[in-house]
């Protein structure tokens, strides 16, 4: 744990590290570089609950073991937000505050995962993919309302419920 660390102004990385079961940073509020955690394959929790913003990418895979990042606070991610090859993810019910990203959004293979819901997310930047997901069978963003590149749907066997009521604009200038 990282129990004193409030505000990181460059990048944090937690990367391959065999036994690492879990990262707590219950004080940090602001990350203005890039949030990655991959190759851990024991990670079992994730807790950056007073986390608002990350201002490059928040980046996840390959944590076999993550069950349910806790990022309740969060609501700007700068970058990129990737999330795949998450096996054990059974919940990203604690994302519901993000809403904006100013580059890609991209989840594939989140495991066990039948639902996703982004209530807040207004905007995605870049291009926007879900794919991959064999147990999802609703995705939800009611108030996402563009996308600045693509919009891609794919191989998600069981999806189907799709909640994207006031998405107007994908692409173009």
């Amino acid at each position: 744990a990282l129990p004193a660390l409030a505000s990181v102004g460059g990048d944090l990385e937690f990367a391959s590290n065999s036994d690492l079961q879990t990262v707590d940073l219950p004080s940090l509020t602001t990350l203005l570089g890039t949030l990655s955690l991959y190759f851990n394959p024991e990670l079992h929790r994730l807790t950056a609950s007073a986390l608002v913003s990350v201002g490059g990418t928040l980046s996840i895979y390959y944590n076999g073991s993550l069950s349910d990042p806790q990022l309740s606070s969060l609501q700007h991610i700068g970058g990129d937000f990737f999330a795949y090859q998450n096996f054990g993810l059974s919940s990203l019910d604690d994302l519901a505050a993000i809403e904006t990203i100013a580059g890609s959004f991209y989840i594939a293979v989140v495991g066990n995962a039948p639902v996703l819901s982004l209530p807040a997310l207004s905007s995605v930047g870049l291009d926007f993919e879900v794919s991959h997901n064999s147990d999802m069978t609703t995705l939800s963003m009611p108030g996402l309302a563009s996308v600045g590149a693509d919009f891609v749907l794919r191989t998600n066997d069981l999806l189907s419920t799709l909640d994207f009521a006031l998405l107007s604009a994908v692409g173009g200038d």
